[in-house]
């Protein structure tokens, strides 16, 4: 059975193991959030098996990859996610993305598409940013924060 089959049998699917470390903040967090078109940000260390499938995804998806190695499939194309990437996936737009190497480690945001964003059209958009390391920095922070 082909990817394509797969994604088109369920809406969602996630495969994730237990030694995957994940936090993530949203909304219901942080108020200001909303005001700011933030839906969701979050980290995660992946570890022996991750993968995630999504049909219809309802919101922007910015992931960073900051250690490991990555990939991510959509519409027929595959990318490698390398260390201090970001790939964009606008909403709407099926997509599925797994763990390439051992350890992989992303942050990520999803953003509202009710919001206007200067650099997210309808494509998918994959770049290397030093931002990478910095997104990471700052969502461990306030999840700090929000746990104290």
């Amino acid at each position: 059975m082909g990817l394509g089959q797969a994604m088109s049998e369920k809406q969602e699917r996630y495969e994730i193991s237990d030694s995957t470390h994940q936090e993530f903040v949203d909304q219901s967090h942080v108020l200001a959030f909303e005001q700011l078109g933030i839906v969701q940000c979050g980290t995660a260390s992946c570890r022996d098996f991750f993968s995630v499938y999504r049909k219809n995804q309802q919101k922007h998806m910015l992931l960073f990859t900051v250690r490991g190695k990555g990939w991510l499939e959509s519409g027929g194309c595959r990318y490698i996610l390398e260390p201090g990437s970001c790939i964009t996936v606008p909403a709407g737009v099926e997509n599925g993305f797994g763990i390439e190497e051992e350890t992989w480690q992303i942050a990520w945001v999803f953003l509202s598409p009710d919001k206007r964003w200067s650099n997210i059209d309808n494509d998918i958009l994959y770049t290397l940013t030093p931002a990478a390391d910095v997104v990471a920095s700052c969502i461990h922070t306030l999840l700090r924060s929000i746990s104290l």
